[in-house]
């Protein structure tokens, strides 16, 4: 048997007089402990978790809780770490202690900060886990004790009443933000069964769920070779990265093809531009999501999420500028926007066979 760990969890409070405390308090306080030292070690061990937590029984044996003989003064109670598993049959042995994370992520919670409870517990699912066990074992408002944390030679933590108030907040923090918008990237596996697709994001790599609707089953068939533009409620992390895509509405083929703008509307007036304006989208180095065009002649910068929104942001543009300098007086503008109004000129015509 090996020790990783040691640390005292303390009961205080009225309800500890007599060097006693309640049976359901101890055993609510042990067993909550035992499972958020399980929870750290699969976190750890880059172990996942479906719809329940159910650690393997060789991770229970290489992560035990082991308790001493209560201390005199309060309900103080000695915890270990141990490893239990026959050491000949561990030739490599893992060093790293669960229950050091258990007490690093109590403390982040009570010093408020969410980004250190997701470093220590990178899965999202795991650390909601842990999260919401670490509110389970806290006391509630109106209890007669509290608790005292700590491991090795760490300061001691009170784990009080706030606890579960500060619990919600970092749950809050941590929930992914909803937004209708859409997400490239290369599909990967289809699950048909379950209505859902994986996308691998073409420049962070990582993958991307995504649940569908009926209706769009067959255009994920004839996407299967390319990159694809999904469209739906887009969840993001704290950090601003795509988690998942749900309810997608529409799934389209990446056309960065180049295609030409010969005419726009302005204010029930067709404008006639030639030479056509050439439109060669290009999507941004930096995150691959956004299709981009620029123009310098004719001073365009666009930039839009779907290839459709590009033309119409171009339109949108070149009709603006028809408006603010062609129709404008020389003397309310700049010398860069008479130039700019000159060039406007030459390529954007009104054409002479009437409205639009």
């Amino acid at each position: 048997m090996r020790e990783r760990s040691k640390g005292e969890m303390k009961i205080i409070g009225p309800e500890t007089e007599g060097n006693t405390v309640p049976a359901d308090v101890l055993v609510q306080t042990l067993e909550r402990l035992q499972k958020l030292v399980l929870i750290a070690a699969a976190a750890k061990e880059g172990k996942g978790m479906n719809r329940r937590f159910k650690p393997s029984a060789e991770l229970r044996q290489r992560h035990t809780l082991r308790c001493a003989i209560p201390t005199a003064g309060s309900y103080a109670i000695a915890v270990s770490e141990v490893d239990e598993c026959p050491q000949d049959d561990l030739p490599n042995m893992d060093e790293y202690a669960a229950l050091d994370d258990v007490y690093q992520v109590a403390e982040a919670v009570i010093e408020d900060n969410p980004d250190r409870v997701r470093q220590v517990i990178p899965d999202a699912a795991l650390r909601s886990l842990m999260l919401r066990t670490l509110q389970d074992m806290a006391p509630s408002e109106g209890s007669e004790w509290l608790l005292d944390f700590a491991v090795g030679t760490k300061r001691s933590r009170r784990l009080g009443y706030g606890l579960r108030r500060d619990v919600t907040r970092v749950l809050r923090s941590d929930q992914p933000e909803q937004e209708e918008g859409t997400v490239i990237g290369e599909l990967q596996r289809i699950f048909f069964d379950q209505r859902k697709f994986e996308i691998r994001h073409p420049v962070t790599e990582s993958l991307i769920s995504c649940s569908y609707q009926d209706e769009v089953e067959s255009d994920i068939l004839e996407s299967r070779r390319d990159y694809i533009q999904v469209t739906g409620q887009v969840y993001r992390t704290p950090e601003g990265h795509v988690s998942s895509v749900s309810d997608v509405t529409s799934i389209e083929r990446v056309d960065t093809s180049p295609f030409q703008i010969s005419e726009i509307e302005v204010d029930g007036v067709r404008l006639r531009i030639a030479p056509p304006l050439q439109v060669n989208p290009e999507l941004d180095e930096e995150t691959k999501q956004v299709f981009l065009f620029s123009d310098d002649e004719l001073n365009l910068f666009i930039a839009a999420p779907t290839r459709a929104e590009l033309y119409e942001e171009i339109v949108a543009d070149l009709a603006f500028s028809y408006s603010e300098y062609v129709r404008a007086d020389d003397e309310t503008l700049s010398p860069a926007a008479v130039e700019l109004k000159r060039r406007l000129s030459q390529r954007l015509q009104e054409d002479p066979t009437g409205a639009a």
